[in-house]
């Protein structure tokens, strides 16, 4: 492996990341079809990555001068059209349940119908807040929970594009007050969510602090590096380890994780969130070094394929479980459904499903590098 040169940055490129998202959706699809309450772990690695690529992404914006609208369109010409898609399939779905002789899953209010279409479904939640995101009775599809959340930090991240200007200090000092906002509506609040970007801003944090950190910092012994950059370097080492310590205590005050409800349910634990967030990010910056390498591995390789499909997976696994259930009966026999190769089998559907729908759905709205102006 090549050694990167002392005086530089990380690229901003981060190969390990593919195989994490990868992970993470297999994680997800496994959470669904398994009854194995690995989600939650999944989802926070997806808010640190999405951390990382959204403030990557704000930064290009920063350097190519796209603005705040420049920047948002790229995000909604990346992110609606295959989730409207996935919209389109769901309702195809639900029609042909309709037909076979199932409720009627369409006849949704007009209200519910445009917050679903435009990712606002987090509306319902100001009045009537939920101990999890995923209890939004207006929501179509439960996992869609987490992208309302996604769409709000685009937004946030956007405006710091206009707020910041060229400064790539002022939008970290912004992202790291917000950090600190995060975290005291989280004490204040860690028992029920009311959809707004803020309740889930602390894990989005640590995966822009992994960015600067390792991209817009220069690294201790970089030539280039002064001594208030070895302070910021080494601070946010030590915020995100203090962050995981104390994670960890409030964890521990609060007796765990607490256990799903009987109907299946789960609660959210603000506590485990921090402490899984801050380990991952912790992670992210431990093993950069080692990244070339890990993305030389044989494993690496169809995880980096998962983690391509992941968008595509998370829109559109969740609405057909049934599905894929229906064919390991077929395949397997009824009585081996719920069978380690059930399992697998089911997995493998949803998965084949996915990668279809990215080739067709995702594949063609996926953005272009930026060019370099002069």
């Amino acid at each position: 492996m090549v050694k990167e040169p002392s005086h530089a940055t990380y690229p901003v490129r981060y190969e390990l990341l593919d195989a994490l998202r990868g992970l993470a959706a297999l994680a997800v699809v496994i959470h669904h079809v398994a009854a194995v309450y690995i989600g939650g772990i999944a989802v926070m690695a997806f808010f640190v990555i999405s951390g990382y690529c959204i403030a990557a992404a704000s930064a290009s914006a920063r350097t190519h001068r796209l603005g705040m609208g420049g920047f948002l369109w790229r995000r909604v010409r990346r992110i609606f059209p295959p989730y409207l898609l996935a919209i389109a399939f769901w309702a195809a779905l639900r029609g042909v349940k309709i037909l076979t002789g199932g409720a009627n899953d369409l006849a949704r209010p007009w209200t519910e119908w445009l917050q679903n279409l435009t990712l606002t479904q987090w509306l319902t939640l100001l009045p009537n807040p939920q101990p999890y995101p995923p209890h939004n009775p207006t929501l179509f599809v439960g996992a869609f929970w987490s992208l309302c959340y996604e769409e709000q930090f685009y937004l946030v991240m956007g405006a710091m594009v206009v707020v910041a200007g060229l400064s790539a200090v002022a939008a970290r000092w912004a992202v790291v007050a917000l950090l600190v906002a995060g975290l005291a509506w989280n004490v204040a609040s860690p028992d029920r969510v009311f959809g707004v970007f803020i309740e889930y801003w602390a894990p989005f944090a640590c995966g822009c602090l992994v960015f600067y950190r390792l991209c817009e910092l220069p690294r201790a012994g970089a030539a280039n590096a002064t001594r208030a950059t070895r302070l910021a370097s080494r601070g946010i080492d030590v915020s995100l380890v203090v962050l995981a310590a104390a994670a960890g205590w409030w964890l521990y005050q609060r007796g765990g994780v607490p256990a799903p409800l009987p109907n299946g349910d789960e609660l959210r634990s603000v506590p485990f969130e921090l402490l899984v967030s801050s380990l991952v990010a912790i992670a992210l910056i431990v093993v950069r070094r080692w990244d070339a390498l890990i993305a030389s591995a044989l494993l690496f390789k169809p995880l980096r394929w998962l983690g391509a499909i992941t968008f595509s997976l998370y829109l559109v696994h969740q609405f057909n479980l049934h599905l894929a259930t229906k064919v390991a009966a077929t395949v397997l026999g009824a009585g081996n459904v719920d069978t380690i190769a059930g399992y697998t089998l089911r997995v493998c559907v949803l998965v084949a499903i996915g990668a279809v729908f990215w080739f067709c759905c995702e594949r063609p709205f996926l953005n272009k590098p930026l060019a370099a102006k002069s």
